[in-house]
């Protein structure tokens, strides 16, 4: 298709009205200015709409602005994706910022890398507000790889700032059925399952930690959306375990937590069984059903469920 844009940056904002402002400034300050901002309002119940009103007035790039009833991340990000006329599609969240070289590094690699390449997207790392560098750096810069091999196999960590082609967005859609919430590891293991992508050490986004007025839905301390969290753990156990398997710790989490959070969606350990596909793996699960059991146990037991 013909896209309008280079890039298409996606916001996704519930109740962020006081901290999208992060987002609005530091897309003000781009040295690279081909770019849209979608700003989907997943039913806010604060003064969001006003915020966006008052940035239109004020912007030098397009801004499309939509609201919804709450549906959760996912549906939003898929409702933005299906209305991007940009190229390239970056998530930035309502309380995260770039720093002002970010789309034009991003298009740098773009135009040398991808452009006439099957890679699915650029991936670069982020500095928290206090400057410091959010997990661990690739092994070398830059690399063409995927996430199995950047996770599993050289032990990358930390959160990453990515921009995806928008087809690939398009040619695997964010699960927004299961739960208001789906980690999106589902989308990246999906995309590493069959493109390569290119991995690059270069710190283009601020990620902002420990914010008191803040709760991300990545937090530790409720377990919000289990179903969300169950079907992401068993999509790891029914088509990517040959991929994850070097990673016992990880594969371990992964059965236990299928059985967690199994029991804290009100699902059946025979429904939980029936769902795994492969015979050694319903072996696996038999294995790991008392620590999982417990984990779910501990969870009520602190308040976190």
């Amino acid at each position: 298709m013909h896209y309008k844009y280079r890039f298409t940056v996606f916001t996704a904002t519930y109740n962020c009205g006081h901290l999208i402002h992060r987002v609005f400034e530091s897309l003000r300050k781009q040295t690279f200015k081909d770019f849209e901002w979608i700003v989907v309002n997943d039913g806010s119940t604060d003064n969001t709409e006003e915020v966006i009103k008052e940035f239109e007035t004020k912007a030098d790039f397009p801004i499309k602005y939509y609201a919804q009833e709450n549906k959760g991340k996912p549906a939003a990000t898929n409702f933005g994706i299906n209305r991007a006329e940009g190229e390239l599609f970056i998530i930035l969240d309502a309380d995260d910022e770039f720093v002002d070289e970010c789309l034009e590094t991003f298009n740098k690699y773009y135009e040398k890398y991808l452009m006439n390449s099957d890679l699915s997207h650029i991936e670069k790392k982020k500095k928290t507000q206090h400057g410091e560098l959010h997990g661990t750096l690739y092994p070398k810069s830059p690399l063409i790889s995927n996430e199995f091999e950047v996770r599993f196999t050289y032990k990358v960590k930390g959160e990453k700032c990515s921009a995806v082609k928008t087809k690939i967005r398009k040619e695997f859609p964010l699960n927004d059925k299961v739960d208001k919430f789906v980690p999106e590891t589902h989308f990246w293991y999906a995309v590493a399952d069959k493109y390569n992508a290119l991995f690059v050490n270069d710190i283009l986004r601020i990620y902002y930690v420990n914010q008191k007025e803040y709760e991300s839905l990545s937090s530790t301390k409720k377990i919000n959306f289990p179903k969300g969290r169950r079907y992401r753990d068993l999509e790891v156990i029914n088509k990517y375990l040959q991929k994850v398997k070097q990673d016992k710790k990880f594969v371990k989490k992964t059965f236990t937590d299928y059985i967690r959070f199994s029991i804290h969606s009100n699902i059946s350990i025979k429904t939980a069984f029936k769902d795994v596909i492969n015979t050694k793996n319903k072996i696996k699960l038999l294995l790991y059903l008392p620590l999982g059991f417990y984990k779910a146990h501990r969870d009520r037991k602190k308040g976190r469920i």
